[in-house]
């Protein structure tokens, strides 16, 4: 970054992307050789995963790394080292300082783990590994820790942006109880009016907003259930994010205009859209509708295959994590705020599960049904 500026950045979350998935491709194709090339064309074909890279957001490196800590976790079943864990745990402590959302992933990981022992009888993946690598990762963010504690006087290992996040993710429920909007201005709007001098985004202002969110769900619980419910079905249907065609200014309000009247049909009415619109807008717009319709198909079915691969007897310790990785960002989505973007991290997580929802149809002639069961030789059984 200091050689070659900024822009630089925007390299290294393609190179790390494309690393990262290499690897899980081809630890993939280990674990499911007969289901190689399906997993390849779709790694290849992986649009979502690329946009994700394409734009400097924090999101990107996160995105890569905690896949790449799942793999060091996943590893960890074949070897008896704590090496891997270790290095599982400091690649997760990394992936915080992007996005300390995920700072709870791991404790999910290691109560996961357990429940899971006791469900199947068989550890699928170590407990004390899991446990090692989430006391590392918190070794890697003490830094950051200490730095908050010198800053503000108290200690947290997360940023100060999630109490305004909480709170204008109440404003995604349409018709909301609180007159909240899904904005950054209105967290700022809503301090100023309160004669709060500090930023949403300091310490001081994410305690105030944190405080809200909780006192406003605690006075309307139904309405915090209808968003949940509503979050659920968006988060689902809405696919990915598939980037923007190049158009004009006037051509892209057109476009936006004709996207508010589709989204309405599941959401909350609008007012009709006139036309007639260029050939260019209806393209876009076309583009804009197929690969939404097939985004959500793939959310659907992958989630229909990550349910198959949880109720196997034993799934594959691999699968486990990514299906847990998969669980955790979706309750984010569903309680806090949902964005089609934030699934385009998934992407690859999801990849495994849409091959194992297609092998369960009915139609296609298996003559041996295959598990997803990863050996120590990194074959199938």
């Amino acid at each position: 970054l200091l050689v070659f500026g900024p822009t630089s950045l925007v390299g290294a979350q393609v190179l790390l992307g494309a690393v990262v998935m290499s690897a899980l491709l081809l630890r993939l194709c280990r674990g499911l050789p007969d289901r190689g090339l399906a997993l390849t064309i779709l790694f290849v074909a992986a649009l979502p995963w690329y946009l994700l890279h394409s734009v400097k957001w924090p999101q990107s490196i996160a995105a890569s790394l905690l896949i790449l800590g799942l793999l060091l976790l996943e590893r960890t079943c074949r070897t008896s080292s704590i090496g891997p864990a270790v290095a599982a745990g400091f690649v997760f402590g990394c992936a915080l300082y992007f996005r300390s959302e995920f700072l709870y992933f791991q404790l999910f990981l290691v109560v996961a783990v357990v429940l899971a022992s006791k469900i199947v009888k068989v550890p699928l993946v170590p407990l004390r590994a899991t446990i090692i690598s989430a006391l590392t990762s918190l070794l890697v963010l003490l830094p950051w820790a200490i730095h908050f504690y010198r800053e503000t006087g108290r200690i947290s290992f997360r940023a100060s942006n999630g109490g305004m996040v909480a709170f204008v993710s109440l404003g995604q429920l349409p018709g909301n109880p609180w007159g909240a909007s899904f904005r950054d201005e209105y967290a700022y709007e809503y301090l100023k009016n309160r004669g709060v001098a500090y930023s949403a985004l300091s310490s001081e202002g994410d305690l105030v907003l944190f405080d809200e969110f909780k006192r406003r769900v605690q006075a309307e619980p139904y309405a915090f259930g209808r968003k949940i419910i509503r979050n659920a079905i968006v988060t689902v249907i809405g696919g990915f994010y598939n980037g923007e065609l190049p158009l004009s200014p006037n051509e892209s309000e057109q476009v936006a205009r004709l996207r508010q009247s589709f989204k309405a049909l599941v959401t909350s009415p609008v007012e009709t859209v006139e036309g007639p619109f260029t050939a260019r807008v209806y393209s876009a717009f076309a583009y804009w509708v197929a690969l939404k319709a097939l985004g959500a198909l793939f959310v659907l079915v992958s989630l229909a295959g990550l349910l198959a691969s949880l109720v196997r007897p034993k799934p594959s310790p691999l699968l486990f994590l990514l299906a847990l990785l998969v669980i955790y960002q979706l309750l984010l989505l569903v309680f806090l705020s949902t964005e089609p973007r934030h699934l385009n991290g998934l992407f690859p997580a999801l990849v495994p599960f849409f091959v194992v929802a297609l092998s369960q149809l009915p139609r296609l002639k298996i003559a041996k049904p295959w598990t997803v069961h990863f050996v120590r030789n990194g074959s199938l059984r």
